[in-house]
């Protein structure tokens, strides 16, 4: 590999991160080719020192050195590589944050315009299902107390054997928590 070679493997300033994480795949790639090719050739060049003639044992020295070198050529541009390809996703996720926003503040404004037209007419009913609700919270309690205490009583039991005969409410949630986890997307 020459160096032109190794120095396209990055796509350039200003790239893409997407270009510049393809550009870091494929100088690991070809890295790790090189090294084994370097590999191999020292493997070829030691196994036929006695065997082998001159030109063949050179040229095996001639492609591992190169391989070699490509691989330390691709070494070094990596961490450039990873560098640039971390800016430029900072870039893209700034540009994107920014391209939200607009939105994002119309929307916000949009709830603030609703909410200063409509809550004021909503408090009042809020307020009276709260109200509501307390009271019958606090005479369901009340009633409660009554019936166990009346039938502590062994006048009350003898009175009623089979029991009081009286129907207790159920217990209800406040409306403000029903509100508050009310699931509008959903109806």
């Amino acid at each position: 590999m020459t160096l032109a070679e190794v120095l396209a493997l990055h796509p350039g300033d200003g790239a893409s991160a997407e270009a510049l994480a393809a550009g870091v795949t494929a100088a690991e790639a070809k890295r790790k080719e090189m090294v084994g090719l370097a590999t191999e050739a020292e493997r070829v060049r030691a196994s036929g020192l006695l065997t082998v003639d001159d030109k063949k044992l050179q040229a095996s020295e001639r492609d591992a050195s190169r391989a070699r070198l490509a691989a330390d050529r691709i070494g070094e541009l990596l961490p450039r590589l990873k560098t640039d390809l971390g800016a430029a996703r900072g870039r893209e996720t700034v540009a994107e944050l920014q391209a939200m926003m607009p939105g994002v503040i119309d929307l916000d404004a949009a709830l603030m315009a609703w909410w200063t037209k409509e809550w004021p007419k909503m408090l009042p009913i809020a307020v009276a299902g709260v109200q509501a609700f307390n009271a019958a919270r606090d005479a369901r309690e009340e009633f409660l107390a009554k019936v166990e205490s009346a039938f502590r009583s062994q006048d009350v039991r003898n009175a009623a054997p089979d029991g009081l005969g009286v129907q207790v409410p159920p217990k209800r949630d406040n409306p403000a928590l029903l509100f508050m986890m009310w699931n509008f997307k959903n109806g």
